[in-house]
């Protein structure tokens, strides 16, 4: 009697594990790309600004509060438009014209030579960086794949915390020279930087707009439409929106606060702002 064969069970091919997918897959690598070239000029200027504004352009930390508030309103300002501008043309369009205003106000800042010049460009580069991260977070919805979006999102604000910390560090490399020379020569860097990222934002591909960011276009433009007023009534939104909004602002006690009474009302030395900033941004991504 023959017995039967059968053939032996073949193994099924292993599967691709997440983490190698997410840094294989070329969009992700072209937005880790982008996000890090920028994060590393943010870093660096976050560091030396509160420093040129209070010591080399001699403005009281009483003008640059203020100033700076004024500026914070005109970035809350420039959000809608920007999304508005990412549904008529689209991300990568927008980002372009983005960086290239921002690049510009960020080295005029280095010739700055009146208070009135310094409050305008303030108020240009903190409009610019509101309206580049509202245009970035369309990008994101449109070029990542929605099997590795959530991943990837998490993987880049990674990538945003290394590179500001690392732009920090150089940072408190400046800080150590104290001179006008050297704050001029981090603010023109941290301008280029806005430029270099152009080059891995021209490599990323979007593909045709899914209709989950359709939806979500519809809903933005619904906020300044008759359904505003339905919005405005859903009290749990209303709530979560508000309660981020007040965590928010360690942004600006960190980045602004934090240095400017260092400055005015301790003997630190200049260095232990970027310092601050460093251990911030390497406990948000060791935690």
């Amino acid at each position: 009697m023959n017995t039967p064969t059968t053939a032996p069970p073949t193994a099924a091919p292993p599967a691709v594990a997440p983490t190698a997918r997410l840094i294989g897959d070329p969009t992700v690598r072209g937005l880790a790309a982008l996000l890090s070239v920028n994060a590393v000029g943010n870093g660096l200027f976050l560091t030396i600004s509160t420093l040129w504004f209070t010591q080399a352009l001699g403005y009281s930390a009483s003008r640059v509060g203020p100033a700076l508030t004024v500026a914070g309103l005109c970035g809350i300002l420039a959000s809608l438009p920007a999304g508005r501008a990412c549904d008529r043309w689209n991300a990568k369009s927008v980002l372009t014209v983005l960086h290239l205003l921002q690049g510009a106000a960020i080295a005029l800042y280095a010739v700055a030579g009146s208070f009135p010049v310094f409050l305008a460009l303030a108020c240009l580069a903190t409009a610019g960086s509101r309206a580049n991260a509202t245009a970035r977070g369309t990008l994101y919805a449109h070029a990542l794949h929605p099997g590795l979006r959530t991943r990837a999102l998490a993987l880049l604000r990674a990538v945003n915390n290394v590179g500001i910390g690392a732009g920090a560090a150089l940072g408190s490399v400046v800080l150590t020279f104290d001179s006008d020379a050297a704050y001029r020569g981090a603010i023109c860097v941290s301008a280029a930087a806005f430029l270099l990222a152009l080059i891995p934002l021209r490599r990323i591909s979007t593909a045709a707009r899914p209709p989950a960011a359709q939806a979500g276009a519809a809903r933005a433009a619904a906020l300044s439409g008759p359904r505003a007023s339905h919005l405005l009534r859903d009290l749990p939104y209303l709530a979560v929106t508000a309660l981020n909004a007040v965590v928010n602002t360690l942004y600006v006690v960190l980045e602004v606060g934090l240095p400017l009474w260092l400055l005015t009302y301790t003997n630190a030395p200049h260095l232990m702002v970027g310092w601050l900033l460093v251990t911030n941004t390497a406990l948000v991504v060791a935690l």
